[in-house]
């Protein structure tokens, strides 16, 4: 490592709906999907070059990094597709993954992001449960409703952020250490908010960003990276090697 470049320590992968081509209540855009065949294919790739860690193991890697690369794989919103499409390959492989559930949309038709068809189902809160029991598996906050946090009145932002997370506490009967921004989007009200559950969170993801590096020093907004059916290892290692002259 040459001293004063930063380093590229892995990724936090980003997905929210996991069904099959031509499924109902697939998204317009198609990069809010990943099929069930690419997650596994993908998963099966990184497995010889990335160590696939919880999403809450990241602070402790970026202060103490290792040789391998890390990968991190999480879904938002909560989408029943996670549930019915991605659990057992997540659990054949053994792959930690974190789902970050809007609340309100738990059980109902979700219509977060515009679909061809029907809108796909939010988890149960039977499925919730059934995730939660899984050791690979982690709950984190996405509020209740997935608004743009910057475009309401602080009162409401607490509101959103606040209820979602004693909600999940509430099913779960566990404290909730994880949170992902709707849409990536935060300002300083939103920071606030989330800087009150600090006792609690410890890591909040935003919805872009790439590589999670030595310079990731703020654990309240770690970078992601999209996966979808486009994205390849090859792709992923030529990205790291030219950001930002990242080693």
């Amino acid at each position: 490592m040459i001293e004063g470049v930063p380093r590229g320590l892995g990724y936090i992968m980003m997905m929210h709906h996991v069904l099959p081509e031509g499924a109902s209540g697939m998204p317009v855009d198609k990069k809010l999907n990943i099929t069930p065949a690419k997650l596994e294919s993908f998963i099966e790739q990184a497995s010889y070059k990335y160590e696939f860690i919880h999403l809450e193991q990241v602070p402790d890697r970026i202060k103490h990094p290792t040789k391998k690369k890390f990968m991190v794989f999480t879904f938002d919103d909560g989408f029943q597709s996670v549930y019915i499409n991605a659990f057992d390959i997540l659990k054949k492989h053994h792959v930690p993954f974190t789902i970050f559930v809007s609340t309100g949309f738990t059980g109902i038709r979700c219509n977060t992001y515009q679909a061809t068809g029907p809108h796909e189902l939010g988890l149960s809160t039977e499925e919730l449960l059934e995730i939660n029991a899984c050791p690979l598996a982690t709950i984190g906050g996405h509020t209740i409703n997935h608004p743009r946090l910057p475009l309401l009145s602080t009162s409401k932002i607490h509101e959103e952020i606040f209820i979602n997370i004693n909600n999940l506490k509430t099913i779960l009967n566990k404290t909730i250490n994880t949170f992902a921004y709707p849409y990536g989007y935060y300002d300083k009200n939103v920071l606030n908010v989330i800087h009150d559950l600090r006792d609690d969170l410890k890591v909040c993801v935003l919805a872009s960003g790439g590589v999670v590096s030595t310079m990731s020093n703020n654990c309240f907004l770690l970078p992601r990276l999209n996966l979808d059916d486009e994205t390849s290892i090859h792709k992923l290692s030529h990205w790291r090697n030219t950001y930002m002259g990242f080693q």
